[in-house]
């Protein structure tokens, strides 16, 4: 993978895209979570049509943050390889259609959210881009 530049959407590798099955460019992007001002980058996933709603989306902020408001138990981490990030943890919402991988930062936190709506999510996707990503953030670049 190419140096990072500082921007942790800008992901330059077809490997990594491929890897991570993301289709388009990142969007830029930000909201505000309570007193968190989060900064974020979407990819589609999957073919480019109308119809097709997949998304990844990279959020990042100094402050505690979360994207989906309507979190359910925990994902189970034994099927999920987090041991790269620092407090991961994995979260679906209650209609199994967005999963949220979250962890902290160097800089403070950072999540990874997938909205599958054909109720497909099982959050391998999510876990996988976070874990691609964590060094993006941590101001390190890894070898692909």
């Amino acid at each position: 993978m190419a140096p990072c530049n500082g921007d942790p959407c800008d992901l330059t590798s077809h490997d990594f895209l491929q890897r991570n099955q993301l289709t388009s460019v990142g969007q830029h992007d930000n909201f505000t979570d309570g007193s968190a001002a989060v900064q974020t980058c979407t990819w589609r996933l999957g073919p480019a049509t109308t119809n097709n709603k997949s998304s990844m989306t990279l959020a990042y902020s100094k402050s505690p943050f979360q994207m989906i408001s309507d979190r359910k138990a925990p994902q189970d981490l034994s099927k999920l390889d987090l041991t790269a990030l620092d407090s991961g943890s994995a979260y679906a919402d209650h209609y199994d259609r967005q999963c949220e991988v979250s962890w902290h930062t160097p800089g403070g936190y950072a999540a990874v959210a997938q909205d599958e709506p054909d109720h497909t999510t099982d959050c391998s996707g999510a876990a996988a881009l976070a874990r691609d990503l964590s060094p993006r953030l941590a101001g390190k670049t890894k070898q692909t």
